[in-house]
Formats: C-alpha cells, structure tokens, sequence
C-alpha cells in the first residue's frame, strides 16, 4: 500500500493482512468481555458481601458504571495511548496509522471510536429488537467491516475512512536495524522532511556506501553519494558532505521510524 503525504509524497507501508485485522478485533472483543464482566461480578460480588439488597442504591449504581466507562472506551484509549495499537494489534504486530504519512491524534482514534457502531456492531444492536435473530446477529459482529477492508485499495473500514485512516503491518525490528544508522534521540529535531522519498533499499546502499568510503577516506564517493542524494531528493543544503549524509540518515530513521 502507499502512503501519500500532505507534500505529495508517497510512503510504500506494508500494509495489513486483513486476516491480522479480524484477529486482533477477536482478541480484543475477548479482552473487552473479561474486563466487562469482571468487573461486574466483582462489584456485584463485593456489594452483596457488604451491604444488603435494601442497601444497594444509585450510588453503587453509578460507581458500577463508572468502573465500566474505561472499559467501553477501551479500544480508543489503547490506541491514544499506545500510538495506535491495542493489545490485539500489538500481538499481530499491526497498527493505525494517518493515510497521509502522519501521527494520529485525539481525533482520528476518537472518530475511529464512533464508527465502531457502524462497522462492527449494528447486527449485534439490531438483535436487541429481534430476539429471535440474537444469535444470528452476534455471529455478524464485524461483517461490515470485513467488506469495507476487503474492497478498499487502502485496507479501511467506515471508520478509517471518516477519520482518514488506515491499519498497517509493523516490519520486522530486524530491518530496522539493516536500514539506519543508528536511533534518534526523542527530543531530535529533523531537517530534511524530503528524504521520506528514499526507499529502504536506497538508504541501505547509502548507509554501506558511506561507511565504506568513510574507512577508505574515500571522499570523491562521498561527494557522488551525496550529488545522488539531492538529485532524488532535491534538497539543497549547505552542509559538508559528510555531516549532510549523517543528517540524511538521521532524518530518515526519524521520519520512517514509526512504519518499522
């Protein structure tokens, strides 16, 4: 799949097997049951241990729901927190990303949130109205956006598409390691956004091209290494060769470091 930014530049990401996107949402859906549930039984079991039926008022009634409000709002808090995967998608290595290349925010997962409703729930909601088609409609759970995913060039459902979204596989941290140089600090302020136009396979031969060259003090490389740069990349740049090929590096590990 590619990833096209806001500067018109396109991203190849490896995009997510929709197979992965139907188990995480299992596991999830599993995960969300056993918090449901536990917590209720817990608290039903804590109550009627401490006070009697007549006891039990609205109040309890509403810390009971308030201890289920993280719960309804789990997918969404784990991905606004854990830069879009939930327990799911962290166990099939995939995430969500913005179609245009950048992070998600607030808004997106928010709006991601919604359209659950809408994508992977309306038979389930709709069984409250049929009881004789309950059954029927918990086994639909998710049908929607199994369509949506499967018929869309770019892997979204509904809700994807509202927030402008999409769901990725992580690559193996292997390449990671093959593809930069080194990490970049958090706090690392990038220069180049330009080198997103490089392939992993273009900075896996500047990055060896360089190390080479640099042992060898092979500096006429260097400066065709560098010409080869800006010849893709266009950017134009004051720097010594050498200190503009480490930043190159530098700045495609921070700009690329969140699709690894």
């Amino acid at each position: 799949m590619t990833i096209t930014t806001l500067q018109n530049v396109k991203i190849q990401a490896l995009s997510s097997v929709l197979g992965f996107r139907i188990l995480a949402s299992i596991v999830d859906i599993i995960i969300f049951y056993l918090l449901f549930f536990g917590i209720l039984f817990t608290f039903g079991y804590i109550t009627t241990g401490f006070f009697s039926a007549d006891e039990i008022g609205q109040e309890h009634i509403v810390i009971l729901i308030l201890l289920l409000l993280p719960v309804f709002f789990y997918s969404f808090l784990m991905e606004l927190f854990f830069n879009g995967q939930t327990l799911g998608k962290m166990l099939f290595g995939i995430k969500v990303v913005k179609i245009n290349g950048y992070h998600c925010g607030f808004v997106e997962y928010l709006m991601r949130w919604l359209f659950r409703l809408i994508d992977i729930y309306p038979m389930f909601f709709l069984s409250f109205y049929f009881g004789e088609l309950a059954v029927l409609g918990n086994s639909l759970i998710g049908i929607p956006a199994v369509i949506t995913i499967a018929i869309s060039k770019t892997n979204q459902r509904f809700g994807d598409m509202v927030a402008g979204t999409t769901v990725i596989k992580i690559k193996d941290k292997k390449d990671l390691s093959i593809t930069i140089l080194h990490e970049v600090e958090d706090f690392y302020q990038p220069k180049f956004p330009q080198v997103i136009q490089l392939s992993d396979n273009d900075m896996r031969i500047i990055k060896d091209t360089f190390i080479q060259s640099q042992k060898s003090m092979d500096y006429l490389t260097i400066s065709k290494l560098r010409k080869k740069i800006t010849d893709v990349t266009q950017i134009d740049s004051n720097e010594d060769d050498i200190t503009f090929i480490k930043i190159i590096i530098k700045d495609f590990n921070y700009y690329t470091k969140e699709m690894k």
